[in-house]
């Protein structure tokens, strides 16, 4: 069984590889227990009432309804490129806190064509969120007051249709990212540090070989 702790507790924890799960079906699943059989400590990020399908020897973070609050300002910013229709859900707030933490990121799912949004990811569903905001806060970070026009970002994304693994640029202004850039590379490096594993829930055999592939380096 998970060992429930506060946020607090968690970053008092002193591991040097861990993966940031939001305990959801599909690709979180996959990551989550290919990184348990690799010998790569897995926290889960949740909350109450949180229905978490990982039940196996972890450990669960359960926010404060003031800590999933605190996630909204974040969650408005990152709509701001994603036009979806809600901010409100205590599973954004959690995804939120999957990436406040997280060194880099680590993505399954569909790329879209549907935004036009200018320095929007263009991916599918809900994962999305969590590479959208992680592009912002890295590139808040390390870009806008760097005054960092083209930056890279250890965002992989490993794209179920073209079976193929990419990385982000983003181009920025002195003010926000202006662009998203993909570029395919051969195979990201086999994740480290804190890091989050994130993805659909409708994972196939492609993207569950691209996780256990890379944790397997």
């Amino acid at each position: 069984m998970a060992q429930l702790c506060s946020l607090v507790e968690f970053l008092a924890l002193e591991n040097n590889n861990v993966c940031i799960s939001g305990g959801a079906s599909g690709a979180d699943t996959k990551w989550a227990t290919q990184c348990a059989i690799n010998g790569i400590e897995v926290t889960i990020m949740s909350f109450q009432d949180h229905r978490c399908t990982l039940d196996y020897s972890c450990y669960r973070v359960v926010l404060t309804p003031k800590e999933l609050n605190d996630a909204r300002v974040a969650l408005v910013e990152a709509n701001q490129f994603l036009k979806r229709k809600n901010v409100e859900s205590n599973y954004l707030k959690r995804d939120f806190y999957q990436i406040k933490f997280a060194e880099s990121v680590y993505a399954v799912g569909w790329f879209s064509e549907d935004s036009k949004v200018p320095g929007a990811v263009n991916i599918k569903g809900g994962t999305a969120w969590g590479c959208q905001l992680f592009i912002l806060r890295y590139a808040k970070k390390f870009g806008l007051f760097a005054n960092k026009k083209s930056l890279t970002v250890p965002l992989y994304f490993f794209d179920m249709f073209q079976n193929k693994w990419f990385q982000a640029l983003a181009q920025t202004n002195s003010f926000q990212v202006t662009k998203v850039e993909w570029h395919v590379i051969e195979q990201p490096a086999k994740p480290s540090g804190k890091f989050a594993g994130i993805g659909s829930r409708d994972m196939n055999r492609d993207g569950s070989d691209a996780i256990e592939n890379i944790l397997q380096l």
